[in-house]
């Protein structure tokens, strides 16, 4: 579904054959994509980043959040958790965009996150990336 709202913000000459788009893999249907926004001159990561992001948590984050633990890692990108995290009372690290060593708990974003943009991991590149650039985090 994701695939398919980010297809249709792109103007009528970029927006390739759905068909053809969804015969591939996801991730190069995000790589697809993410060319077809550059070539039409639009923010691919922010247009992503709109489709995701939400303004409030929902149960599974507050339960999540409120397991006594002081770490968690995650392939998400939104924020949800941290923020069930702070309607907890505590203070959350993620890492490694935002390290803060007065945190009291952390979330390790093995795919990035919306306020990184750069760092969001969709595309079959950005998986291969992931070695090279962020090896030390799948340690």
């Amino acid at each position: 579904a994701l695939i398919d709202q980010l297809a249709a913000e792109l103007p009528d000459r970029q927006r390739p054959d759905v068909d053809a788009l969804r015969s591939l893999d996801l991730r190069d249907q995000a790589a697809v994509l993410r060319r077809r926004y550059t070539e039409a001159q639009m923010d691919f990561a922010a247009m992503l980043a709109g489709k995701v992001n939400t303004a409030h948590h929902g149960l599974t984050h507050e339960l999540t959040a409120s397991l006594p633990t002081v770490e968690a890692v995650t392939t998400n990108y939104d924020g949800l958790f941290e923020q069930a995290v702070r309607a907890t009372g505590d203070s959350i690290a993620v890492l490694p965009m935002t390290p803060d060593p007065a945190a009291s708990r952390w979330v390790l974003k093995l795919h990035g996150d919306l306020n990184h943009a750069s760092s969001m991991v969709l595309t079959r590149e950005d998986y291969l990336r992931l070695p090279r650039s962020n090896g030390a985090l799948f340690g």
